[in-house]
């Protein structure tokens, strides 16, 4: 009868163990406006793309493509901040269906804010991975990021907040700014926010069935509602 409490007390423990585990790596995927200012090799002027180029690109598409509404960028953060995905996440599937960069590096500082909940800074190196197909895909290459997250005082985790509540005074220093809608189409207004951010890097990619670099000198980043 004793042996028998044990085994019931060890494997409830473990379960309260688990459980404790899943909720520090739970991850929350946020739906990201890109806009990123490009340069490419044989063109003389350059050109503004939004983040449903790359995630036209990823799904095998032209970058110049109609944007696909319910197929957007997104980032995934877990509450520890341990790793950090860009994605494209299907609205209509409650899906992934490609993973556009992953974090090969990423550091973090956390900020406590007098009055208001914590604030995460981060500073990430993301690896681009093929995706798509031979006539339209990402090829390769990276992109730095550097921001902020919002994050509950309580628990840790990236949440989004009025956008009203979620500023810090060196968003004009750093130039971070929300994105526009003429450049990432967005259905829903942006009244909600996570965070924003800025990059510059690499993309090859392959476009009509030519192979091209894409050198992106700054882009933003608007963090911005969680997903399903």
């Amino acid at each position: 009868m004793k042996s028998t409490r044990w085994i019931f007390l060890s494997l409830t423990g473990l379960a309260l163990l688990l459980t404790s585990a899943y909720a520090l790596v739970a991850s929350k995927t946020f739906r990201t406006a890109g806009q990123f200012f490009t340069f490419t090799q044989g063109k003389t002027t350059g050109t503004t793309l939004g983040g449903y180029n790359l995630v036209n690109l990823a799904m095998g598409r032209t970058a110049a493509s109609t944007a696909v509404p319910n197929q957007v960028l997104a980032l995934i953060l877990p509450c520890d901040y341990s790793a950090a995905n860009l994605v494209v996440y299907d609205q209509s599937t409650v899906s992934i269906v490609a993973t556009v960069a992953s974090a090969s590096a990423l550091d973090t500082i956390v900020q406590a804010v007098t009055n208001r909940d914590n604030q995460v800074r981060f500073l990430a190196q993301f690896q681009v991975n093929p995706n798509g197909s031979a006539a339209n895909g990402l090829l390769g290459g990276y992109l730095t990021v550097a921001g902020r997250i919002h994050a509950n005082r309580t628990n840790g985790c990236p949440e989004a907040v009025s956008v009203n509540l979620d500023y810090d005074r060196n968003d004009i220093s750093f130039g971070d700014r929300d994105v526009p809608r003429s450049v990432d189409p967005d259905p829903e207004p942006a009244n909600l926010r996570t965070g924003l951010a800025h990059c510059l890097g690499v993309i090859d990619a392959v476009q009509n069935g030519s192979t091209n670099t894409i050198l992106i000198p700054f882009g933003h980043l608007s963090i911005r509602r969680a997903q399903p």
